[in-house]
């Protein structure tokens, strides 16, 4: 399945199937490199142990969520790079055409 957060394998699907990829906010990452997702900080909130970034990313109709252990030093409109752990993303059937 190709989104615009990446390519994920889906063996339990038929060819050309429609599905809902689920990616928890603890799942994607900010990275320090100049590849990868690209997207742009929305806005973040401090949230004790870990902090909320909301991000634009090109492709997405919804604001991503990524969860960052620790304090950023992201503000509204950086741009950053993410990775997603795919070991954790979750494909599901979806009847949508």
């Amino acid at each position: 399945i190709t989104t615009a957060l990446g390519t994920f394998p889906a063996p339990h699907l038929p060819e050309n199937a429609c599905a809902s990829v689920c990616i928890r906010p603890q799942h994607v990452r900010v990275v320090q490199r100049t590849a990868g997702i690209h997207a742009h900080v929305v806005r973040t909130a401090f949230l004790g142990e870990v902090d909320h970034i909301v991000l634009a990313v090109d492709g997405c109709e919804r604001p991503v969520n990524v969860r960052a252990f620790g304090r950023t030093s992201l503000e509204p409109a950086d741009s950053v790079f993410l990775e997603v752990d795919t070991d954790n993303v979750l494909i599901l059937p979806s009847d949508v055409q």
